[in-house]
């Protein structure tokens, strides 16, 4: 799951970057992000696992047109170390299905739920190891954690950087690391170099300060999260583990210490030797009980059996017969820099000319025209920022026109306003039938500690991991100061509500099936009177929204 914070607080030495600017370099990715990904997805749309494979498809093949080797790394055996981890999220959810159950629950949120409690099973490493086979990519079953083995496979020379979720593969010292990769290529590239000099940590102190913040092996000593880390390990003159221990108690130190190996010396499968051997070499070799909290070491023949997926992650047992890896090779396919789908264009809004993508099929039957956008996002190409335009009512006429070369959007938010541009008719659509999203502020998530907890919660699924949070509103009938509320949730746990003025133009569309709710924002503010965690949602319905709600909108950031 990541360092507690790690991300949020390293962002400023990041970089957006596209994955076509490592064209020709090999990436090792973790696989199991992408997996929990999919399975989230896929759950929330269908109650099921079906589109699992698709998605993992759709995922390699934006890394292969973006000309670069995968390599993909899968998930071992579970690291004793990480038992209470493990288990404390087998409660979590258990708690969550049950509510799923519920019979109030309709459909759809059963699914979001479920979605929320999904699993990866061996099954679901089997699924995507075939399309690899199928696509010809490497892959290789790490024998324990994916983070250790592609560390491994860094430090060794057999992937240039790695693409995970979280920022563990920091803490391993990988060199090079995207993370967040979207179905368009883009992500944040992090150097760890660079992160080190601008904290100016050596990579222990780096390390140490990670492990002090929270991570999966080792829960953080009450009142220590990643600021206080930071300052413990740069600018206290007292070693460390004795400020630490005097906050967490005399067994926390040996706790760091066997943490501290897990990192350094993990079990990992060599694939020069097709072997097991420790991510680091031990200057003399590991006692029992710490070779058992890293990981044993495999059997030569059961290694090479674990590493093509013939073993069984959960049971350890030989079920499947692939003979051997995928070597190296060239793919034959192109590298994917054409782009046939959108092409680049712009438009006036007001009197404001802003560079945007559109659908380069459609080009030729666009006729000029004055449109209200009701779906659009913002994107960032090489330091360019575009507008993409999903959703247009048409106006009045214009004569204003231009065109110019393209490229690929991912999708954000949205926020209507007034646009001149082309279009077609395809995108047209009549008022009633379309889906207009607006940003709306969730006020008083900062009255109590429950609902500060509950977006904290939220905010290290959404910055750390990088998966879903599920939003959704409802009246509150019963509210002493209002019988007019409606409440805003996250994951179901109430955290505020829509602003008073607007409930009257909420509550006509709250029973609508087509009203989707959905988390925009949630960031962490020190500059409000009240410091703490704020939230933004995104509310679509069909139809265009009354004019004061489009006003009040316009005012959310």
């Amino acid at each position: 799951m990541g360092i507690n914070g790690l991300l949020p607080f390293v962002k400023k030495y990041s970089k957006e970057c596209n994955l076509r600017i490592f064209s020709g370099q090999t990436a090792a990715i973790d696989a199991s992000c992408w997996i929990h990904k999919a399975l989230c997805v896929s759950i929330d749309r269908t109650g099921s696992r079906e589109r699992l494979g698709g998605i993992f498809e759709a995922h390699l093949r934006i890394v292969k047109k973006s000309g670069l080797i995968p390599f993909v790394v899968f998930d071992g055996f579970a690291l004793p170390e990480k038992a209470s981890e493990h288990e404390g999220q087998q409660i979590a959810r258990e708690k969550i299905l049950k509510q799923a159950e519920k019979p109030d629950i309709s459909k759809s949120e059963a699914n979001k739920l479920q979605s929320r409690a999904a699993s990866m099973t061996f099954e679901d490493i089997v699924v995507c190891i075939n399309i690899c086979l199928a696509h010809n990519v490497k892959y290789v079953v790490s024998p324990y954690e994916t983070d250790a083995q592609i560390a491994h496979m860094l430090l060794n020379g057999h992937a240039d950087f790695g693409i995970t979720e979280d920022s563990d593969l920091l803490v391993y010292g990988c060199k090079k690391v995207m993370v967040k990769l979207n179905l368009s290529g883009d992500g944040e590239y992090f150097q760890l170099a660079e992160i080190l000099g601008g904290l100016n940590l050596s990579q222990k102190q780096f390390q140490q300060m990670c492990i002090a913040a929270g991570c999966d092996y080792l829960t953080n000593v009450k009142g220590v999260g990643i600021h206080t880390a930071f300052r413990f390990v740069k600018h206290s003159t007292k070693d460390l583990l004795e400020l630490l221990v005097k906050k967490g108690g005399s067994e926390y130190k040996n706790c760091f210490s066997k943490v501290e190996t897990v990192f350094k010396h993990q079990t990992v499968f060599d694939l020069n030797t097709n072997s097991t051997v420790p991510l680091e070499k031990c200057e003399v070799d590991l006692s029992e009980d710490v070779q058992y909290l890293c990981g044993n070491k495999l059997a030569d023949g059961y290694a090479n059996d674990m590493a093509v997926g013939n073993i069984n992650t959960k049971s350890g047992e030989k079920v499947n017969g692939y003979s051997n890896l995928v070597k190296d090779q060239a793919t034959g396919e192109q590298s994917g820099h054409e782009n046939s789908e959108l092409i680049a264009c712009t438009q006036l809004k007001g009197t404001e000319v802003l560079k945007g993508v559109i659908l380069k099929d459609e080009l030729a039957n666009i006729q000029p025209g004055i449109f209200t956008c009701t779906s659009h996002c913002e994107i960032v190409i090489n330091c360019e920022k575009y507008t993409v335009l999903w959703k247009l009512v048409p106006e009045k006429a214009t004569s204003r026109r231009s065109v110019s070369s393209g490229s690929d959007p991912s999708v954000s938010n949205t926020l209507p306003d007034d646009y001149r541009l082309e279009d077609s008719e395809d995108l047209v659509q009549p008022i009633e039938n379309i889906d207009h999203c607006l940003p709306f502020k969730v006020l008083g998530t900062y009255h109590t500690v429950d609902r500060q907890n509950v977006l904290e919660r939220a905010f290290t699924y959404l910055e750390e991991h990088n998966r879903h949070v599920f939003a959704k509103i409802e009246a509150e009938p019963d509210n002493p100061y209002d019988k007019n509320a409606v409440m805003s949730s996250s994951d179901y746990e109430k955290v505020g509500y829509i602003a008073k003025e607007l409930t009257q133009y909420v509550h006509p569309v709250l029973y609508d099936k087509s009203l989707d709710v959905s988390v925009k924002k949630i960031r962490f503010c020190t500059t409000y009177c009240m410091v703490g965690y704020y939230l933004t949602i995104n509310i679509s319905k069909k139809g265009l929204w009354d004019k004061q709600v489009i006003s009040a909108s316009k005012r959310v950031n």
